[in-house]
């Protein structure tokens, strides 16, 4: 079992500011953690109640992460929800690759379908909402083409995106391409996509489950997926968010080895 740190970019805790930021990640790896996550949050809607309050600090994960590669040599450096359908496909190909050069090859890419219907319109790209879960899917073959070394130049032809013969260079240090790791939050049999694309495109997963009987639950769906897919989940990595609160240091242990049981 490996440990990382989720640092706190989105929400209240975020307004100590993007360098403390990168101090804390330093101060991560110096303590011998594994690694760091952030989340993705690119524009809070006044009118939407849920998440954080629209004056909130939201850091652009990516960006900070190019921060952070830059002060750290040794922990792996996460997103762990980045909102795919918000942005231009060959901007975060572009974007992912460029941070795993400055990384040397530490970044893992943890995406996801998106968020609240009235971020989608604030960005300008209202229509993706509905498709969301096609278009990551889409999005995740377009980081790959682009990853891909290759003596021919990049193209591909898709439902939403099409391009030919697109050069995208320099490539990741990390071949074929960095680690996509699926947020999925909460597995239900009804999450069919997320589930698929855990087993289609997957080396990790990211679950908001910190319960082990929850977690050996939430296994069974991408157990599915993974046969439907022919793969076997023994070969993703399945990576649990720990919601440490109040709780005290042997309480929190206790979940930890649960989980570690649980798989």
């Amino acid at each position: 079992m490996r440990i990382g740190i989720r640092l706190p970019n989105v929400g209240g805790l975020a307004s100590g500011g993007a360098r403390e930021f990168v101090w804390l990640a330093e101060e991560v790896e110096r303590l011998g953690f594994d690694s760091v996550w952030l989340r993705d949050r690119l524009a809070v809607p006044m009118r939407e109640r849920a998440g954080p309050g629209w004056r909130t600090d939201c850091h652009e994960p990516l960006a900070l992460l190019a921060g952070i590669a830059a002060r750290t040599s040794r922990i792996a450096l996460g997103t762990i929800d980045l909102a795919l359908p918000l942005r231009n496909p060959l901007f975060v190909a572009k974007a992912v690759s460029t941070l795993d050069c400055i990384a040397r090859g530490r970044v893992i890419l943890g995406v996801s379908a998106g968020a609240s219907e009235a971020e989608f319109e604030a960005l300008g790209v209202a229509s993706r909402f509905a498709s969301r879960e096609d278009v990551t899917d889409e999005w995740i073959e377009i980081c790959q083409e682009l990853w891909r070394e290759s003596d021919e130049p990049s193209r591909y032809d898709g439902r939403f995106a099409d391009f030919q013969l697109v050069g995208a260079y320099p490539k990741p240090v990390q071949q074929p391409h960095p680690p996509i790791y699926v947020s999925v939050g909460y597995v239900s049999e009804g999450n069919v996509a997320a589930a698929r694309r855990v087993a289609r495109y997957g080396a990790g997963v990211l679950l908001a489950v910190d319960d082990p009987a929850e977690l050996r639950e939430a296994v069974g769906p991408l157990t599915v997926a993974c046969e439907q897919a022919g793969r076997d989940l023994d070969e993703i990595e399945i990576c649990v968010e720990v919601a440490v609160g109040r709780d005290s240091e042997p309480a929190i242990g206790e979940r930890i080895a649960g989980i570690r049981d649980a798989g």
